[in-house]
């Protein structure tokens, strides 16, 4: 039933809340390290009267909680029984500051983009001291 519900935004239309830019501003102010989050954007579903997919992002904490960018902090579980997902893409820290930085833009992100900062990523490895 699910499959035969409208999804709310295509590819080329905006997200209509912050969660984007909150979630990364979550990023930026918290200094996380590599192994206590990851930012994730994909979809939710909306039940109720509304019955849409819609495009979404929140962080991952490796506490057991989401800080979902519109619902501020949850439980993992409990996170994922109310807002069904789908079609997600997983970031490590350093992934999100430098495709954000490197795009000037806190989500979402092309495929393209994504693919440009993770070739470049991979081409620039740390330098060590």
């Amino acid at each position: 039933m699910r499959e035969e519900v409208r999804t709310e935004m295509n590819e080329k239309e905006e997200p209509k809340g912050q969660c984007y830019a909150n979630c990364m501003d979550l990023i930026l102010n918290q200094n996380f390290r590599e192994d206590e989050a990851v930012l994730v954007h994909g979809e939710i579903f909306l039940g109720g009267t509304r019955n849409v997919w819609i495009k979404h992002a929140w962080v991952e904490l490796n506490t057991g909680y989401i800080y979902d960018g519109q619902f501020e902090f949850m439980e993992k579980e409990k996170h994922d029984s109310i807002f069904p997902k789908r079609n997600c893409e997983r970031y490590t820290i350093k992934e999100a500051l430098i495709i954000g930085l490197r795009t000037n833009n806190k989500g979402p992100w092309t495929k393209h983009e994504i693919e440009q900062c993770r070739k470049w990523i991979k081409e620039n490895p740390p330098k060590k001291s």
